[in-house]
């Protein structure tokens, strides 16, 4: 997955809206209970590293940004929580929180690029 098609580059974070992303991150994988190992980001880096959530940097939280605002406003956010809340309740055990939000947020980042680039292709058949 290529960030670089979203020109992070040339937008500007403060170092609050950082430190409040690191720490939603942190957040979610203290949910799962991961908090003692390092929490995995594969859907942030192409080769999958894995690094703790004050490794992340200004181009991730615009990333993660802007993933948050496509699921919003699909309402997958929503109905991936009324998911999670509803698997609570019937008692299971095991909790899907972490791994599951960051698959859902990686497909739906893929889906930006993806609708993006069929676009663009659209642009130069015309």
């Amino acid at each position: 997955m290529s960030k670089e098609k979203f020109e992070f580059h040339k937008k500007e974070v403060s170092a609050e809206e950082l430190e409040a992303f690191r720490q939603e991150i942190a957040a979610y994988a203290e949910e799962d209970g991961k908090t003692e190992n390092k929490a995995h980001f594969a859907w942030l880096r192409d080769k999958g590293e894995q690094f703790k959530p004050e490794d992340l940097t200004t181009e991730d939280f615009l990333f993660w940004k802007k993933v948050k605002e496509e699921t919003i406003k699909y309402e997958n956010f929503k109905k991936y929580r009324l998911w999670l809340k509803s698997l609570e309740k019937a008692g299971k055990k095991e909790s899907p929180t972490r791994h599951g939000f960051f698959s859902l947020a990686g497909n739906i980042g893929n889906g930006i690029i993806w609708k993006r680039e069929a676009e663009e292709i659209k642009k130069r058949k015309k």
